[in-house]
């Protein structure tokens, strides 16, 4: 999972680093369409405000999932002090299910930040009036889904 979240993170930064060199032509042309710096300029802020909404999302992903994994941990390491198989079985029970409803919680919170973020970006791709040549949206299905 690190090796994909670096990827994807080291593609992104690539991807943002070649944007300037972009936005400095005055026109390129795409199949026949003609595209302006200022369009290009457009889409690259789109994809910048996309990038970080879907950063923040992602880091309270990351810091949630860790924090549920913590408290697992502690409930599994106090349930284990019990004096009695019973009371280790429903303790043991309870730690589980709320580390798998906090789980549940967070992964539904990652995926509708995600696709809030990216429809943001597609009306907002949209308003900048260029061809979807030169947008990255094809590359959404690559995003962490979230389990």
């Amino acid at each position: 999972m690190f090796k994909k979240i670096l990827t994807i993170s080291i593609l992104t930064v690539s991807a943002l680093m070649v944007l300037p060199v972009l936005a400095n032509t005055t026109t390129n042309t795409v199949g026949m369409s003609k595209i302006t710096a200022t369009q290009i300029a457009c889409v690259g802020a789109a994809v910048t405000i996309r990038e970080a909404v879907v950063g923040a999302a992602f880091n309270t992903y990351t810091q949630t999932i860790q924090a549920a994994y913590s408290a697992r941990a502690t409930a599994l390491q106090q349930a284990y002090t019990a004096s009695n198989g019973k009371d280790v079985r429903t303790a043991v029970r309870a730690a589980w299910n709320a580390f798998n409803s906090t789980r549940k919680t967070v992964n539904q919170a990652w995926r509708a930040s995600r696709n809030t973020a990216w429809t943001q970006f597609r009306t907002a791709v949209k308003d900048c009036k260029t061809p979807a040549s030169i947008t990255d949206t094809g590359s959404a299905v690559s995003e962490i889904m979230g389990q």
